[in-house]
Formats: C-alpha cells, structure tokens, sequence
C-alpha cells in the first residue's frame, strides 16, 4: 500500500481509466433529464466561515448552469453528481444568471453575513458554463453590497486565466477574492483512477501561481475517493494536505466523500463494495495534521442531496457529527474529540486494519466487471 502513494504514477493503467469512464458515461445516459426554472437558482446555505481570523457567517450560492466541461467531455469525476442538477447541456441567457443570483441574494441580511460564495455545479470561470459577461453583471451586482468583504469563486484550474481574473478585478474592486479547486488528492493514481479528476498537475500549479499574484486560494481534499480502504484514505487525506499546504493557499478545506444518487459510488455502495468514511477516519485525518494547522470539514450538504454521508453507528453518529461539524469548525480545536467513544469502535478498528494487497488499477478492473 506504500507503495501506491509513493510512486504515483507507477500504476497508472489505461484499461483501468477506461473502465471507470465508461461506467460513468453509462451512468449519465442512464440518468432521467430533470426539467428546471432557468431562473431560480440550484441551491443557497449559510455556512462557517472565516475571515480575519475570526469565524462568521458564509453564505453559498450554486447557480443552475448548463453542465459541467470536465463532466461533457470526459464523463465527469466518479463521485460527482452535480450533472443531475444541471440543465445538462441546455444554454442559459446572462440575464437567467442574473435574475438567479439575485433571486437567492435577496433572501439574506448581509450584516451578518460578509462572505459570498459562488458556484454553478461546474467551474465558474468556464465561459462555456457561465458566460463571462453573466459573471461580470454578477460581480457588479456583488460589488454594490458593502456588507460583503469577500468573495470565494469554485473553479477548475483550466480555466483560470487573464482574461477571467481581470474580469472579476474590474468588477469586484477592493473586495478580497478567494478561488477554490479540487485538487481532491496529491496522488495521481487516486486522481486518475479513482475520482477520474483529470488534473494536470502542471497547469494546475500554473493556475496557483497566477491566483497567488493577484488573490487568495482555497483547496479542496477528499476523504476517502473510491476504491480505497479506510486506513489508505485516512493515509492519503494526509499526504495529501501536506503537498497542498506546501502551495500556502488561503484555506484547505477536507470533504469527506457522501452518496448521491446517479453516481459510480452510489452504484457500488448498493452493492456493499464502498461506504462513505466513518466518522472516525475524518477525526484520525485530522488528528495526524502538524499541530495548529487549521483544515476545515465540509458539511455533508450538497446539490442534489446526498443520500448517505459519512456514519459511524447510530447510537454516536449525531453526537460525533455534531463535533466535527460544528465544534471541530469553530475552533479548530482536536481536543473537542477527546472523550468521544463508542461500542462501534470495535468494527471501525476491524475495517481499519483491512489490507488490500491489490494495486488500484486491479481492483477497479476487478470490480467494474
């Protein structure tokens, strides 16, 4: 298992990546087309954030868009389901997007509320997905709300350019702006192979750099991508942020992977082959971090809903949730998790000390038939 992290791209194997991708293409096929209002917006909630070192209030508003790039072409990341939420394909006017952000705003107080952030279930700087214009209205309409003192952008790396920085910088003002992207894992093998990212490391640290010269950045870590044991993704998690923090970014922020329906990790987990992290896992990730170091967990929430997210047994999973989410978040504090226990420790110390003698591209090939 060393191994696999160690050298990462010693088992990078096309059959592998091609059967994962034709499991995704048919299950997008597969997927019934959802007819949407072009107008209303996909989702909003208020979240924890931070700014100045200080915990507030962050509002998250994910525009209905026309699909994911990464997801047309290449049939999108395996635990991905933002493409049953999207209008798969069908082109929306700058005045949709306008009226969409808009209609979500006006349902917030901003006093309270001084960070904004944006996403469309896609990249938000692909102009195929929101056109550039859209997001300059949109940036006008964010830079005429003095309450809010930050903006956070979600984005591939690819599409981070000149021309979509220059676009934001000239709407926005003074405002601080961050950009967020996956980069989900430091592994290629988990990259390619499990998630189907499709990241080029080397553009993806050409988009940090041109991030760094002008804003801030934020990074993306999954706990626990599909076809990896418990303790290789608590493993990887960690190697994982170590290389990110490496890039100095703004934020790191740990998702831990949850079910949703059309996707590869909700067809396995049916057939008792993946289950989201414990609970557990997320709090041995973050026990194993250099000491100060602040990584916030995601809430489980996303658009479409999950169906299963990371559980422990039910007699402690509220409980253990309720650390990570809302104490762990607020304070960064590893010691809100001393104390926790539960009888369930027993079979997540069994499934922990599972060992998968396969190489990655094995099981996936193994699996996938």
């Amino acid at each position: 298992m060393d191994n696999y992290i160690e050298n990462t791209a010693t088992y990078i194997d096309s059959e592998a990546v091609l059967k994962v991708r034709d499991a995704l293409r048919k299950i997008r096929f597969e997927t019934a087309k959802q007819k949407y209002d072009l107008k209303q917006a996909a989702s909003s909630d208020v979240r924890i954030g931070y700014l100045g070192g200080k915990v507030v209030k962050r509002l998250v508003v994910t525009l209905r868009s026309s699909g994911c790039g990464w997801g047309e072409n290449n049939s999108g990341c395996s635990m991905c389901v933002h493409y049953a939420g999207t209008t798969r394909g069908e082109k929306l006017t700058v005045d949709d997007f306008l009226t969409q952000f808009i209609g979500e705003i006006r349902k917030y107080d901003f006093s309270k509320i001084p960070i904004l952030c944006l996403y469309n279930a896609g990249s938000i700087l692909n102009t195929a997905e929101l056109p550039a214009r859209a997001l300059g209205r949109i940036c006008k309409e964010i830079s005429r709300l003095t309450e809010i003192k930050k903006v956070v952008f979600e984005t591939r790396s690819e599409y981070v350019t000149d021309d979509a920085i220059n676009n934001i910088k000239s709407e926005l003002g003074e405002k601080s702006v961050e950009i967020a992207m996956g980069l989900e894992s430091s592994s290629e093998d988990v990259r390619m192979l499990c998630l189907n990212k499709g990241l080029d490391m080397i553009d993806f640290l050409r988009a940090v750099n041109l991030i760094k010269a002008h804003f801030g950045f934020r990074l993306y870590i999954m706990i626990k991508p599909l076809f990896l044991t418990e303790a290789e993704a608590i493993k990887d998690a960690v190697s994982s942020f170590h290389f990110a923090d490496s890039l100095q970014p703004s934020e790191i922020h740990f998702e831990p992977a949850t079910i949703q329906e059309h996707t590869l990790s909700s067809q396995l987990f049916k057939k008792g082959l993946y289950r989201p992290p414990w609970l557990w896992s997320i709090i041995e990730t973050i026990r194993r971090l250099p000491r100060g170091k602040r990584v916030y967990i995601s809430p489980f929430a996303h658009t479409p809903s999950p169906v299963v997210v990371p559980h422990n047994c039910p007699k402690c999973t509220a409980r253990v949730t309720k650390a990570i989410i809302d104490d762990y978040n607020k304070t960064f504090d590893v010691s809100v998790f001393d104390g926790l226990s539960c009888d369930c420790m027993a079979d997540y110390k069994k499934e922990l000390h599972f060992f998968d003698a396969r190489r990655i591209n094995e099981r996936i090939i193994q699996i996938l038939k």
